[in-house]
């Protein structure tokens, strides 16, 4: 059993959500925290050996936000190829593919 000043929290502990958006063209959402938090994540097809760049559609108020994506499509790949998130900007960030193969990639950062 956890104690219980785990569960207690007073009025201003207390995150709550201020502000939604989702983007019916691109398939983009995000969330904001009342602390400013920011929450963003959509989904976007790569190219085989190349990147794509995807755009947020709230900026974060800087560069250190956690950011990363997985593939979606299910397509199996022999070998090895690099994938990452990187080149992150408040505005942007670039997801690569390295793969013999297109990916959609569910892509997902947070921070402030």
């Amino acid at each position: 059993m956890l104690p219980a000043k785990w569960f207690k929290a007073s009025s201003s502990q207390i995150r709550t959500v201020i502000d939604v958006g989702y983007d019916a063209n691109t398939g983009g959402f995000y969330r904001v925290w009342n602390d400013g938090w920011k929450e963003q994540g959509g989904r976007v097809n790569i190219p085989v050996d190349s990147a794509a760049t995807v755009t947020f559609l709230k900026p974060f108020s800087n560069a250190n936000y956690y950011a990363n994506w997985i593939s979606c499509n299910g397509a199996v790949v022999s070998g090895q190829g690099t994938r990452s998130a990187d080149t992150l900007t408040t505005t942007t960030m670039r997801l690569f593919n390295g793969q013999d193969t297109v990916m959609t990639a569910n892509w997902y950062a947070c921070g402030f």
